[in-house]
């Protein structure tokens, strides 16, 4: 999805109205102004996901291969975040199911290796 957003933003169109219902494509097509718009925000999201996603890559190599406990609780964001998405995104749509499942599974994985923090 990160890399989708960066090479190809105006692909992203299907993702948000998956998640929120709103279809951008009408919206894009007001102008070429507002269509630059776009692909330069979700461009820019684009960005920001590779950075969570590598950062999320340098605590989770920090907190097991070192057993650093501060590595280890920051991981929780990405619970935390899917949760908030629960409440954003339109409910009994695949995108909000896919919360459910990542939700889940990024807990299980925190309370197997709950030792980093607490051992």
């Amino acid at each position: 999805m990160v890399f989708e957003t960066i090479l190809a933003p105006l692909s992203f169109i299907k993702l948000v109205k998956a998640a929120t219902g709103f279809d951008f494509k009408t919206l894009m097509e007001k102008d070429g102004e507002t269509k630059k718009a776009f692909r330069s925000f979700v461009s820019f999201t684009g960005s920001a996901l590779l950075g969570s996603n590598g950062l999320t890559l340098a605590l989770a190599w920090m907190a097991f291969r070192n057993s650093n406990a501060l590595a280890w609780w920051s991981l929780w964001y990405w619970p935390v975040m899917f949760a908030w998405h629960l409440f954003i995104y339109k409910r009994e749509t695949a995108p909000w199911y896919f919360q459910i499942f990542w939700m889940v599974l990024s807990v299980t994985a925190l309370l197997f290796t709950k030792n980093v923090a607490f051992g």
